[in-house]
């Protein structure tokens, strides 16, 4: 396949702007990617800035979160000698008289009732937290 000087010179004009764009788009790119480089140093140095502040303050209000609780926890406990009080929020257990007893063991289900007529528990009730007393 024999070549005109024409085609030659065509390829060679050709390939020499293929090389002028390309490394023209490696030069803005290269500018490009330097401005980015400069952008994310900037704000990594930001950014460690404020940690050096944050940090220290974190770890200082964490021990002092730490501290109040643990002191508050220790006075709420009953000293030695002195009865224990029932929190406000729960009620204190009353003594099961013969007439509750028989009131609750009429209303709950027998274990040999039919499946049929067995209750099944709410759905609402799994969410409340128990009681023990």
């Amino acid at each position: 396949m024999k070549r005109s000087v024409q085609e030659i010179v065509e390829l060679v004009v050709f390939g020499a702007i293929a090389l002028l764009i390309g490394t023209g788009l490696l030069w803005v790119g290269g500018w490009v990617f330097s401005g980015l480089g400069w952008l994310f140093q900037a704000v990594s140095g930001l950014l460690w800035r404020l940690l050096i502040v944050l940090v220290p303050l974190i770890i200082v209000g964490g021990l002092i979160y730490w501290l109040a609780t643990s002191l508050r926890s220790k006075g709420a406990a009953p000293k030695a000698g002195e009865p224990a009080e029932a929190p406000a929020d729960e009620p204190v257990a009353a003594e099961a008289t013969p007439a509750v007893v028989e009131a609750t063991a009429e209303s709950a289900p027998s274990e040999t009732a039919p499946a049929d007529e067995a209750v099944e528990p709410d759905p609402a009730d799994e969410d409340r937290p128990l009681r023990n007393g």
